[in-house]
Order: C-alpha cells, then sequence, then structure tokens
C-alpha cells in the first residue's frame, strides 16, 4: 500500500464548486492536472475546464488557466499526455434549462446555489456562432421545420419529456463529448473534435501510440463503448460496446465512468463504477 508523505490543496475556489481532476505526467517530468472548476454546483450551467502545472513533484503549481469556458456546461476533464509530449484533453458539453437536477432541493439544502433565473441569463447568452463552433452536426431545426422538432429529442438519445424545452431550438440541446490537443504545455489548444464515447478522466496511449479510450456511448443507451484514435483524438473508430447493465445481490444497476490503462504486458484493464441502489458496502468497481 502507497504511504501518503503529505497532503495539501492546489487550488481553491471561494464558494464555488471544482470536480473531476484528472492528473497525468509528461516526458518531461511536468505534472499537469485538469479540472471543471467555477461551478454553482455539481449541475449547473456555468462550467469551465482549467489546467494547473508543476515542474517541481507537485510541491508547487501554476495558477490555474482556462482551456474550455464554452456557452454550455464544461464537465469531467480527463487528460492523456503522450510520449512526444502532447496533451489530449477530453471532456464534455451539456446544457441545463429546468432539467431535474437544476431543480432538485437536495442541492439547495447542500449549499445556497443561483437561482434558475441567474442561470438563464446564461444561457441565454449562447449565440449562432457559438453553436455553430459547439454543435456543428445538430444545427437549424428551423421552427417551420416540423419535422426537425419533431425529431430532435431522438438524436439525443434522451426522453423527449426531457430534452424538448420551446423556449430554446433544438441545436442547444446537443450533449457533445470533445477532445483537443496542445503540442507546447498547454499553453495553446486546437479545434476541438468530437469523440464517440466520454468518460471523466479521458483516453490512454497504448504502446503503439494509438490513443484507447472507454466510456459512455451515448447518455441513455445502457452501453460502454470502446473506441481507438490513430491520431491523437482527431478521429476515432469504435471498436466494440459493452452491456453497461449489471444486477448484484438481486438489484439492477448500470456502469458507468469508465477507465482502461495498458499494463507493460500488453493486457487492457479496465475499472468502471458501479451506480445501483444499494448500500455503499455493496458497491465495487467493476
Amino acid at each position: 500500500m502507497a504511504e501518503v508523505i503529505e497532503t495539501r490543496p492546489i487550488c481553491k475556489q471561494q464558494d464555488r464548486y471544482i470536480g473531476w481532476p484528472t492528473v497525468a505526467s509528461a516526458p518531461d517530468g511536468t505534472i499537469h492536472a485538469v479540472f471543471s472548476g467555477d461551478r454553482d454546483a455539481h449541475v449547473c450551467p456555468f462550467g469551465k475546464n482549467y489546467l494547473m502545472s508543476s515542474q517541481d513533484g507537485g510541491l508547487t503549481w501554476t495558477e490555474p488557466r482556462i482551456v474550455n469556458n464554452t456557452p454550455l456546461d464544461d464537465r469531467d476533464a480527463g487528460l492523456c499526455v503522450l510520449p512526444d509530449g502532447t496533451l489530449v484533453m477530453s471532456w464534455f458539453t451539456s446544457y441545463y434549462y429546468r432539467s431535474y437536477e437544476v431543480n432538485w432541493s437536495g442541492y439547495r439544502k447542500a449549499k445556497k446555489i443561483l437561482s434558475w433565473a441567474e442561470w438563464e441569463k446564461m444561457i441565454k447568452k449562447i449565440t449562432p456562432d457559438d453553436l455553430d463552433r459547439w454543435t456543428p452536426y445538430v444545427k437549424g431545426a428551423a421552427p417551420e421545420d416540423a419535422g426537425k422538432w419533431a425529431n430532435a429529442w431522438k438524436e439525443l438519445d434522451c426522453e423527449s419529456s426531457v430534452a424538448y424545452d420551446e423556449r430554446f431550438p433544438a441545436s442547444t440541446r446537443r450533449l457533445g463529448y470533445w477532445t483537443r490537443r496542445s503540442h507546447d504545455g498547454g499553453q495553446s489548444w486546437d479545434r476541438p473534435t468530437l469523440s464517440p464515447v466520454s468518460a471523466p478522466h479521458g483516453p490512454n496511449c497504448l504502446p503503439d501510440g494509438r490513443l484507447i479510450y472507454i466510456g459512455v456511448d451515448s447518455i441513455w443507451s445502457g452501453k460502454l463503448g470502446i473506441a481507438v484514435s490513430p491520431d491523437q483524438g482527431l478521429t476515432w473508430k469504435t471498436m466494440a460496446t459493452v452491456s453497461g447493465q449489471v444486477r448484484h445481490d438481486g438489484v439492477d444497476g448500470y456502469l458507468c465512468e469508465p477507465h482502461v490503462v495498458c499494463a507493460p504486458s500488453g493486457r487492457l484493464v479496465g475499472l468502471a463504477r458501479h451506480q445501483a441502489a444499494l448500500p455503499g458496502e455493496h458497491r465495487f468497481l467493476w
């Protein structure tokens, strides 16, 4: 078992929520950490993705630098460092509008969060240019095109009662999975590209230089997808899917938030979170 020598905070954002960090080490010894911060709560529209770096083994860190601040919620930042030092960052964008998560009283009991009116101000700042950049493959469901509006929820793999809100155009409702790359240690980043799967800590590197990524392949599909990229996440091929539905101690559940690594032998080892209505002692990583 590892010995914990010291624990210290490396970032605090007063009265804000920080979540889903990932850490990775570069060939030159630099340690990079990414996370979603400046949030109102676990679920809100305001998340941004940040990067911090340390060149002394984690003793001191740079100030957080914003990598992604789209008009949507930028969540679950993952990070992979390739052998040549390229950083591959993954995340997904979400969009909330009067959803049950936003109004769930549990969040309001846990801490004070902004009202829906304040959240709506942020959401209404989304412009056509934003949509063209961040939702490029679900565009222009014009009001006169009744068919597109009626079927927009199907493009989300969501139930229509959740996905439909007449106040906002259909093109804002696309949940996107993304990666982007930095070739200069996080100083600059290329244009985001779409990924077929998503998981909090992103892809990993195989010995031959390809990326392997295991994650949910859509919000409600109940499956985990395994995708491989030969070009640092610019393009992907889904190699297989695995059922995420599991039954344990007589209770149905599902697997989510997976991650995979390649052992020195070449064997791939993956773990996934088991989500079910079970007491904590009956939940495991699978």
